[in-house]
Formats: C-alpha cells, structure tokens, sequence
C-alpha cells in the first residue's frame, strides 16, 4: 500500500495509535470527533449511500450496523450518534471516516469504484 492519506481519528484510544503511524513515516490526518464533526460524517454518509456514490461491502456486520444505527436527540438539544446498548458501531464508523476521507481527497476519486 501506498497511502495518500490516512485519516485517523484521534480521541480515546485513537491517539497513541496515530503517533506510531506517524513514527512510521506514515501521511496521517487527524480527525477529532466532536458532536459537530460527527453530525456532518454521518449525515454525509447517509446522503452518499442514498445517491449511490459510494459502493457498500455485501458484508452481514457491516449491514447489520448500519441497519441499527440510531440518531437520536438529547435533552439539551444534541445530537446522540451510535448503536444501541450492547451493540457495536465501530464499521459504521470506519465507513463514515472513510467516506469523509473520499469526500476530502480528490485522489480518492480516482480508485472509487464502478457503480454496480
């Protein structure tokens, strides 16, 4: 692999992880989740599988996830992104990082994928 850029992000467990990559010589840009920042890659993940922009993965977790996946909004008026108790949300947010990435590096155009 020969990455152009790698957008990682960087809260919780995140940034001891991104440091290596960066030791490694590797293109890191980093991504800190926020309320804000979550709304905007979820919802422009939302939008982009509607319109077919992006080809999802015939893949049972990563379908069952994003089938799961809930928006709710809290009683101060905030956004709440993730699956329900005791279930994992970790591929729909690896796709939605990788959506943003796509959406952000023009280069990415270039590998994207044939429509099915």
């Amino acid at each position: 692999w020969n990455p152009i850029s790698i957008l990682a992000e960087e809260n919780s467990f995140g940034d001891a992880n991104i440091e290596i990559l960066e030791d490694l010589g590797l293109p890191i840009e980093r991504f800190y989740t926020t309320n804000k920042s979550k709304k905007r890659v979820m919802e422009n993940l939302s939008v982009d599988i509607e319109n077919m922009e992006i080809t999802l993965l015939r893949d049972k977790m990563q379908t069952e996830e994003l089938q799961i996946y809930q928006v709710s909004i809290t009683d101060n008026g905030n956004y709440r992104f993730g699956a329900p108790a005791g279930k994992n949300d970790d591929i729909v947010v690896a796709l939605a990082l990788a959506n943003e990435a796509r959406r952000n590096t023009s280069s990415f155009k270039a590998f994207a994928l044939p429509q099915m």
